[in-house]
């Protein structure tokens, strides 16, 4: 854990213990970490659009495609913190970007970040495994790591967003939802 980071966690704890006191509301030890890497996250990624030294060395990256004859896994996971939701997600595409299946499914459940994040990377191999999508590359984004630009997995974190709004699984077979087909025509053009 790095200092920043015990930081934000000794201040969230300090605000829970004051609500504790002040209102009898009883802290829940897990939403205190989510709460302080969401924090932390949106912080980092706030001071580094506002500095432009640091913005001016990191160009956002891009997805691009994987081998010919090869599929890409990318996954993600998005945290509904108000109702201790978690919405994952997969999308599967070929060399030339064409979305071979996507999913979204909500979580409803309280389990710690890098625990989503491997429930939608097991999804996702899933996903690949059941359709015969193989070989395979897996790219993810990780939400614990904190100062990881989203550009790459732009689509897979759309669809974990979407998931949110979803009671249940949704599985498209070479297609995806409207919502995110404006980002995979991004990821095209851009990967050309």
């Amino acid at each position: 854990m790095d200092f920043e980071l015990l930081c934000v966690v000794w201040w969230r704890i300090w605000y829970k213990r004051n609500q504790f006191v002040h209102s009898n509301e009883i802290p829940n030890d897990i939403e205190v970490l989510e709460w302080a890497w969401s924090y932390l996250h949106d912080y980092r990624v706030a001071f580094a659009r506002d500095n432009p030294k640091l913005t001016k060395e990191r160009e956002p990256p891009k997805w691009k495609p994987p081998d010919r004859g090869v599929f890409k896994i990318n996954t993600d996971a998005a945290l509904n913190e108000n109702d201790f939701q978690f919405g994952i997600s997969v999308v599967i595409r070929n060399y030339q970007g064409h979305v071979m299946a996507s999913l979204c499914q909500i979580i409803k459940a309280s389990y710690q970040p890098q625990i989503i994040e491997a429930m939608a990377i097991l999804k996702g191999i899933w996903l690949a495994v059941s359709l015969g999508l193989l070989p395979a590359s897996l790219e993810l984004n990780a939400l614990t790591v904190v100062n990881m630009v989203e550009g790459a997995n732009s689509v897979a974190h759309a669809l974990s967003k979407l998931a949110l709004t979803y009671e249940d699984e949704y599985v498209w077979l070479e297609d995806c939802p409207l919502s995110v087909e404006s980002l995979v025509l991004g990821d095209c053009l851009s990967s050309l």
